[in-house]
């Protein structure tokens, strides 16, 4: 395996990744993904990001880490 450009290295961790779902009676409809450090952040970026209004869909709203 090559080793990376210096370029491509960082010292820094990448922000993870969110997967946005909200919960729909007992399934799961996928809203999108969001970069953001924690979940809490996750649901409040998604809530901006995709004009998510009705506080009732925001409260549904869930957040899974992706890899």
């Amino acid at each position: 395996m090559r080793p990376l450009p210096d370029w491509q290295k960082s010292d820094r961790a990448p922000t993870p990744r969110w997967r946005i779902f909200r919960i729909w009676g007992g399934a799961k409809a996928f809203i999108g993904i969001v970069a953001a450090a924690d979940q809490e952040t996750a649901i409040t970026k998604a809530i901006a990001q995709f004009e998510i209004t009705d506080p009732e869909h925001q409260r549904r709203l869930v957040a899974e880490v992706r890899y």
